[in-house]
């Protein structure tokens, strides 16, 4: 039954495609560097509120034996506010809110010093900024969620996902959800899981005990390996959205993929973030069907 309303879904996003004119008119303003500035419109963001080194090194720590970390906000809250403002322009310019990337201040989150200290322990020096990039929105809606429990790359080794709520995630608007490592056996984790397509009662009731809330506060620095099992949990409604980005980082040592690396200090040029941007919209259209509506763009801006 579930496929056949998933399938209604699609095809409804489908037909209610962008027109021509309006892709044309989004293609013209996803290229102009100058648009996108406008939308920031952000003044010098408020110094960090960094961690200390036994904070950073008890996150590395975490990180090292559960596979997550979670921290104190380290973002400044003006400038947390900041750019969930830029997002919400974003939005409410009628573009999907993964195109926040496109405006400078929203990519450069990665500069953070204390993520690149945290970084720099859990990967090593010289790690690197990957192409995947995602900005979750969940509406204050009740039933809205985040996306369904899944692993990010399972046996991807050397490789680590950010999220960076800016605003409040909460046991009510739908915080993150992780399952440590330590709590699962082998049985249970990474490949394992990501190739299950069925779970007996005991493993279910398992994975049920071992899930751990992450409520957070906006500006915080959340991460986790590729292998850890993680999810939003569902809102109950009232509120603001729920708004977080969602970035990848790797090892300098890892395999190179197909997709290209970023230096994570430096935030690359409008046409290499908008290919990034492209790529999340065709990529992830599958945990957002709404994102279909915009693949005729996404195609267009990465045929350049």
């Amino acid at each position: 039954m579930k496929a056949g309303v998933d399938l209604i879904v699609q095809q409804m996003l489908s037909e209610s495609a962008l027109s021509p004119e309006l892709t044309d008119t989004l293609l013209r303003n996803a290229t102009s560097p100058s648009y996108w500035a406008a939308l920031a419109k952000t003044a010098a963001l408020p110094p960090e509120v960094g961690l200390d080194d036994a904070e950073l090194e008890r996150a590395a720590l975490h990180f090292r034996e559960e596979g997550y970390f979670a921290t104190r906000p380290v973002i400044a809250p003006g400038a947390a506010e900041a750019l969930r403002s830029i997002v919400e322009r974003v939005v409410a310019a009628g573009w999907p809110a993964v195109f926040a990337f496109a405006c400078e201040p929203v990519w450069a989150v990665s500069q953070s010093s204390s993520l690149v200290r945290l970084l720099t322990r859990a990967l090593g020096e010289g790690y690197r900024h990957r192409e995947q990039i995602y900005c979750h929105w969940v509406s204050p809606v009740k039933g809205a969620a985040g996306w369904s429990p899944h692993v990010d790359g399972p046996g991807s080794q050397r490789r680590l996902s950010v999220w960076v709520p800016l605003s409040d995630a909460t046991l009510e608007n739908g915080c993150m959800m992780v399952i440590p490592k330590s709590r699962l056996g082998a049985e249970l984790q990474g490949v394992a899981f990501h190739e299950r397509t069925s779970f007996g009662f005991a493993e279910t009731h398992k994975l049920l005990h071992a899930a751990r809330a992450l409520p957070a506060k906006a500006g915080s620095l959340l991460g986790w390996d590729f292998d850890v099992v993680h999810w939003g949990s569902m809102c109950d409604g009232g509120g603001h959205p729920r708004v977080s980005l969602a970035i990848e980082f790797e090892s300098a040592a890892a395999p190179a993929g197909e997709s290209p690396r970023f230096d994570p200090l430096v935030v690359p040029p409008l046409e290499q973030r908008m290919t990034a941007i492209a790529r999340a919209v065709l990529g992830y259209a599958r945990f957002v069907p709404m994102l279909n509506r915009y693949r005729d763009l996404a195609t267009r801006l990465l045929d350049g």
